[in-house]
């Protein structure tokens, strides 16, 4: 369950605050000056994650952008600032990952403010996604199915490969191969 604190709340589609429709729904949320939207998540388990939003300025011309901060236990993850929102159209935004320990987790979205004025922007559609894979920044590559077959065969691998069927030196042929635990 979402909390809202200062200003920040829902806004249904349709209302000033934004335009287009919401991504998701009938309904955004909308952070307006220092206005803070948080979510605490109960039994997370550990790993990787990373949350995708979309989000856009307020409509009514007098107001400008609220660039945003995305905060993870109190740490920042991501700052959207108010230029990026300068749009008609919602944009999607993704954090970098990071890493959560096994437990209870909030997660923020606060407005940046604006000095000279009143300032606000809506988001919609927080994805929190999990078990993320690494970046490999190099991988095996294998010019023939029998570089991969002589790679899997090496006994540094974990269990024995029974001997594969011949294949001959192209790969036009079926070859067949079982890996023994």
């Amino acid at each position: 369950q979402w909390v809202f604190t200062g200003t920040s709340g829902l806004a249904r589609n349709g209302s000033e605050w934004y335009s287009p429709l919401a991504p998701e729904g009938q309904q955004a949320a909308f952070l307006e000056d220092e206005g803070t939207i948080t979510q605490t998540l109960y039994d997370l388990p550990a790993g990787t994650y990373q949350l995708s939003f979309s989000a856009i300025q307020r409509s009514d011309g007098d107001v400008t952008a609220n660039g945003l901060s995305i905060l993870v236990d109190g740490t920042v993850v991501m700052t959207v600032a108010a230029e990026d929102l300068l749009t008609a159209a919602w944009q999607q935004f993704t954090t970098p990952t990071f890493t959560l320990t096994a437990g209870t987790h909030t997660i923020a979205f606060q407005g940046l403010g604006d000095a000279t004025g009143t300032a606000a922007s809506a988001l919609d559609a927080v994805v929190l996604a999990s078990n993320l894979t690494a970046e490999v920044s190099s991988a095996p590559t294998f010019a023939t199915l029998r570089g991969l077959l002589d790679v899997l065969n090496q006994h540094t691998l974990v269990g024995e490969a029974a001997a594969p069927s011949a294949l001959p030196d192209n790969d036009t042929a079926l070859g067949q191969m079982a890996i023994a635990a």
